[in-house]
């Protein structure tokens, strides 16, 4: 599960509200395929009153550029043929890379509808930082074309963090733009969190181990640092995964533990048994416009925070975050500072 699902799941509990009974919702989405190694059974086809769930189901991926391409190939297809010959009054859908925004444009101007777009990342931006040493740079001009095509004339726009005004502002604006964050959901708001400490301090991070995170630029040697105090236990998968392993094997760091994506309930576990929760986004210039979801989920619990993020981001933390310690991306000394500086 991603932060799209749950990000989809507030849309539909206030549009819930909003529907009357002779309403109809029908939600297209697909089943978990996020993790190669973590696969979650889920009905195919649901109907829950009014709302009529479709989960189309698709090849599992290694978060790599062509294989995730290739699910969403798969994933267009079968979203167009379902359309086929139906009727709908409103189109929304909440994306982080673009293609499903490319897709639910194409099926406003398809049926004639208006479109809600809920936007939670710029993928113009980040691919251009990501793909800068690789042939995959050959792609940009056309991600651009596709962004305008995307972006323009939508009835309104939500972005999911403040840091992106200004690049809608400088390029789309004519369009309607509001900010609602992402927010915490019910399981963490209810939790009764453990203050109990351990005997070795354990740091835990969840989610993507991609170039995006820079797992493999600092982890390591704060393991290092930290060897004597420190566990690290990392949730998750990616397209740097093996170079975490690679990196933690030649240099025998036996304090970092790698382990598979879990569902929410364990995550929760988790997160209640460790003492510091800790984050890291890599030191490019598209992650200075981002809010991590994470970070809503991480504050809930109320246990301290290691963050390495820059930009509006770290601006947040100070703001609104308390119990947070922050080091700019990559930078192992101050990441070093900062953990030994936490408060337990």
């Amino acid at each position: 599960m991603c932060a799209g699902s749950f990000r989809a799941n507030s849309l539909l509990s206030a549009l819930k509200k909003k529907t009357k009974r002779e309403d109809s919702i029908t939600i297209l989405t697909s089943k978990p395929n996020r993790y190669s190694e973590f696969i979650e059974n889920s009905l195919g086809h649901e109907i829950r009153g009014n709302i009529e769930i479709i989960r189309i189901r698709l090849p599992s991926h290694k978060n790599q550029f062509l294989d995730q391409s290739i699910c969403f190939f798969i994933y267009f297809l079968k979203v167009i043929i379902h359309l086929r010959g139906k009727k709908y009054d409103l189109v929304a859908a909440t994306s982080s890379r673009l293609f499903t925004a490319f897709l639910a444009k194409i099926v406003s101007q398809w049926k004639k509808i208006p479109l809600y777009l809920d936007v939670r990342d710029i993928f113009y931006d980040v691919f251009k930082d990501l793909s800068k040493d690789s042939i995959f740079k050959i792609f940009l001009p056309f991600i651009k074309i596709i962004e305008r095509y995307t972006f323009s004339g939508v009835k309104k726009i939500n972005i999911v963090s403040e840091g992106f005004k200004s690049y809608f502002k400088d390029n789309y604006n004519k369009v309607d733009i509001s900010t609602y964050t992402n927010g915490i959901d019910s399981e963490f708001l209810s939790y009764n969190w453990s203050s109990q400490k351990n005997m070795r301090i354990k740091v835990c991070y969840a989610g993507n181990i991609g170039d995006g995170q820079g797992l493999h630029k600092i982890l390591p040697d704060l393991a290092i640092t930290f060897a004597d105090t420190h566990d690290f236990y990392v949730l998750g998968n990616g397209g740097k995964t093996k170079d975490l392993k690679n990196i933690l094997t030649k240099k025998q760091i036996s304090n970092v533990y790698l382990l598979p994506a879990t569902n929410r309930k364990n995550l929760i576990k988790y997160y209640d048994s460790s003492d510091i929760l800790f984050l890291h986004l890599n030191d490019y210039p598209a992650f200075r416009r981002v809010l991590p979801s994470k970070l809503f989920e991480y504050a809930s619990t109320g246990k301290p925070i290691l963050a390495g993020v820059s930009g509006y981001a770290q601006k947040f933390i100070k703001e609104e975050i308390r119990n947070a310690t922050i080091f700019n991306p990559c930078n192992l000394t101050e990441a070093k500072n900062a953990l030994k500086n936490i408060d337990l």
